[in-house]
């Protein structure tokens, strides 16, 4: 595999990544009626910076997940299943 695809591969997999969790904290953020500017007040971000997290224009940082557990009194589950 060259490396620009391999380089794809990877950053598609990460955006998935990224994109899984942030799914959950859009179900939550949804349950108990929060706009996503209300959540980026309550995590002390601009509303356009966690529209780009959102959207995967920045990164979702470990820094970040852990704020948001925080704020909305969660906690993210993790478990690691074999790749089909």
């Amino acid at each position: 595999m060259d490396q620009k695809r391999e380089r794809d591969e990877f950053d598609h997999e990460k955006e998935m990544l990224m994109k899984r969790f942030l799914y959950e904290v859009f179900k939550i953020i949804r349950g108990k009626k929060f706009s996503r500017s209300q959540l980026a007040q309550l995590l002390d971000v601009s509303p356009g910076y966690l529209s780009q997290v959102f959207h995967s224009k920045k990164p979702l940082t470990f820094d970040m997940l852990i704020k948001i557990q925080r704020v909305l009194k969660i906690e993210f589950e993790i478990k690691a299943r074999p790749h089909p």
